[in-house]
């Protein structure tokens, strides 16, 4: 039996004959309208149907997967017409595209994930960086990067600084140009950095590559053999009972150093992390006993909550302060950073804040 069709298109109107192809006895109603349309057919687009009837409609048509509905010819030619179109559909997802379904997918403190969006824009300047510079079709492709790939990236993290010095204009480019989802709103200069920011860079990285491996979105896994350095730390000193009340005395010639004053001497009395500090609300507080999960171990399964009765010190410092951060935390902050390089008395030797 030989049946005529017809598909209406904003782009005109496509109609083929297709022989002797025997179709279903409840679509024959849905392309009689077509009988008496071939004539006006243009030459060249029924050359092109021909060519769809011979292939992909009838293929198309014998499988049984695919849904026989009065859109499925004008699906099957379409993607003839315009192959670029659903081409672009199977692209697979970029490392960054990835990077974002685990920002938005997994569960972890505002802190870390700051520190993983750092981390992302480190691989957004050296991508940028080595597509400048070496080899303008470079892409951090997360199936075709290798472990030497992780080395060099590396080896970036600690020269950054320099290369910054030595290529402004290329750097000024990189930091207007990143990723949508990694733009920064306060765009920060390039700084120098030190062996342990460069394993901490490297250990993010490695967080996120292995979920992408759990959740099998990537096959490759180039930290296979690959070594991170260790981080070191200097000898700490402890401040004797004397020292700390001495820091708590001593006049500071601003108020913003005066409040950094009395927070770490807070920390002092309670013995926390920086990064747990700086989110202790009211609601961390019940009859004078200081309550939280500390983030460093809140996603391990032994995670325990750490209590802290409050001396009086310590509570006089929160009556001070309350009710003067907007986001409602005890004490309002700069950044953890800045905290960490304030410089608040006189001491004979450096004062290492962060509470390991």
């Amino acid at each position: 039996m030989k049946k005529e069709i017809v598909i209406k298109k904003p782009y005109g109107r496509i109609i083929e004959s297709l022989g002797n192809l025997i179709l279903p006895a409840d679509k024959i109603k849905d392309y009689e309208d077509t009988k008496n349309k071939l004539s006006e057919l243009n030459k060249n687009i029924a050359d092109e149907a021909k060519d769809i009837a011979k292939t992909d409609i009838q293929e198309s048509f014998t499988r049984k997967s695919d849904n026989k509905t009065c859109n499925w010819l004008e699906y099957v030619i379409d993607k003839f017409r315009f192959p670029d179109v659903y081409n672009n559909e199977q692209q697979p997802k970029t490392f960054f595209e990835l990077a974002n379904e685990y920002l938005s997918q997994a569960t972890f403190s505002l802190g870390f994930k700051k520190q993983i969006l750092v981390t992302l824009r480190f691989v957004a300047r050296y991508e940028g960086f080595v597509k400048a510079t070496e080899d303008k079709n470079f892409i951090f492709n997360p199936e075709s990067i290798t472990r030497e790939t992780i080395e060099n990236f590396r080896d970036y993290i600690r020269n950054e600084f320099s290369l910054s010095q030595e290529y402004p204009k290329i750097f000024a480019k990189l930091i207007r140009q990143y990723p949508a989802s990694l733009n920064d709103s306060r765009p920060r200069p390039i700084t120098n950095k030190g062996e342990n920011s460069v394993h901490n860079r490297l250990k993010q990285l490695k967080i996120l590559w292995n979920w992408l491996l759990k959740t099998k979105r990537v096959s490759n896994n180039p930290f296979l053999g690959f070594e991170n350095s260790s981080e070191s730390y200097g000898t700490p000193y402890y401040l004797t009972v004397q020292e700390r009340d001495k820091i708590a005395a001593t006049p500071m010639p601003t108020e913003t150093l005066t409040r950094q004053r009395d927070i770490f001497v807070f920390q002092c009395f309670v013995g926390c992390r920086v990064s747990d500090l700086m989110t202790f609300t009211e609601k961390n507080i019940e009859n004078g006993i200081l309550s939280y999960v500390p983030i460093k171990t809140h996603r391990e399964k032994d995670a325990r909550t750490a209590r802290v009765p409050l001396h009086d010190t310590a509570k006089a410092l929160i009556e001070k302060y309350r009710g003067q951060d907007s986001k409602g935390r005890l004490f309002h902050f700069l950044t953890a950073q800045k905290y960490n390089n304030r410089r608040l008395c006189q001491n004979r030797r450096s004062l290492f804040f962060h509470v390991l």
